[in-house]
């Protein structure tokens, strides 16, 4: 190699490492930002499924003193044997009181473990207000408390349009982690792909 040549080389490389250089300063100008405003997406997430809770039922925990006076179980299965609760129900359609953990007739015997044995689903008639229920068997004493059960769906997937034409997210099993984290708008990421065989 002359001594021209390998002027010629050392020039062509600093002028690419200049470029380079001025490259990546113009990219960090764009991810940074100037005020704090948060970044808008231009379209948001498709198919998510808005959580509605089941329709008529209601999950309660009635408190651990409760045993002595129903015993083991309700009385039947539309009222527990509670004077408050069974008049709070009496303004409900009830059709059925169970055991929502059916094996679980017992207290546990450490105190650390979970008591499931008072947990109870109470099924109402179509039409119900079980919102309405919820609230009243709050206020009574012999309630740990109540509430509705809210499912969660697992179908998050992107709005690209050719999502579908890209295989490796099936072979990562993509959806189901989104389902789990969908990102945030805060978080910049960069992909550097250099090509360099390792």
């Amino acid at each position: 190699m002359t001594i021209r040549s390998s002027l010629v080389f050392y020039f062509i490389s600093i002028m690419l490492l200049l470029v380079a250089g001025l490259s990546a300063a113009g990219d960090a100008k764009i991810l940074s930002r100037p005020d704090d405003r948060e970044p808008q997406l231009d379209r948001p997430i498709s198919n998510v499924r808005q959580h509605r809770a089941i329709p008529n039922l209601v999950v309660v925990k009635l408190q651990a003193n409760t045993e002595k006076f129903i015993g083991n179980a309700p009385r039947s299965t539309q009222s527990f044997g509670l004077a408050g609760i069974d008049r709070i129900m009496a303004r409900f359609a009830v059709r059925e009181i169970k055991r929502t953990f059916p094996t679980k007739t017992q207290a546990p015997l450490r105190a650390a473990v979970t008591d499931l044995s008072k947990i109870y689903s109470i099924h109402l008639a179509p039409g119900s207000d079980a919102d309405l229920l919820v609230n009243q068997l709050r206020t009574d004493p012999a309630v740990e408390y109540a509430e509705r059960v809210y499912p969660d769906y697992i179908d998050v997937t992107p709005n690209d349009p050719r999502y579908p034409q890209q295989i490796h997210y099936d072979l990562l099993q993509a959806e189901a982690a989104w389902d789990i984290e969908q990102g945030s708008s805060n978080v910049i990421l960069a992909i550097i792909d250099t090509g360099v065989d390792w």
